[in-house]
């Protein structure tokens, strides 16, 4: 260190100088590389997770429309309003399907394309269920069918949650 000790102001300034730009410039470089690893995070939130969030509440919201034409079909009374909510709760569940079809190519994890089938396979049973439900609904009191209805409900939002 005799060297620089030896030197001028002027040079000692000078080094000083250089040695905070190199240092400057590597800590710049350093933090141009971690941005990039999180634009790259980024861009992997953008396109997979924020859609298929937007997919599974578009699903959810279906379902719970779902449940509401099931209510009305439940306690309709006359033959024409219960048959216009039985349509409704038909068309209901087509939506239910195009909205899982959406979901099913933004599931690309295994545990999401699990949840999937889960809810798939659920759906279809609990749209069976209704069904018979619907078909009862000619024979049955609206009280019968409305704890039939919550225990499908039920087993729904359990699938959902």
């Amino acid at each position: 260190m005799a060297w620089f000790s030896d030197l001028k102001l002027r040079g000692k300034l000078f080094a000083l100088c250089g040695a905070l730009l190199t240092l400057t410039a590597a800590l710049g470089g350093f933090a141009i590389a971690r941005i990039g690893g999180l634009s790259g995070t980024t861009q992997h939130l953008a396109e997979t997770i924020i859609p298929a969030t937007n997919a599974v509440a578009s699903l959810r919201q279906q379902v719970l429309e779902l449940r509401l034409a099931q209510y009305r079909a439940v306690t309709e009374r006359t033959p024409d309003a219960r048959t216009a909510a039985l349509t409704a709760v038909r068309t209901r569940g087509d939506a239910i399907r195009e909205a899982a079809a959406a979901f099913t190519p933004r599931a690309v994890t295994p545990q999401a394309q699990a949840h999937l089938a889960t809810f798939t396979q659920t759906f279809d049973t609990a749209l069976r269920n209704w069904n018979e439900t619907a078909r009862l609904a000619t024979t049955q009191s609206p009280e019968e069918l409305s704890a039939r209805m919550a225990a499908e409900s039920a087993s729904l939002q359990q699938t959902m949650d």
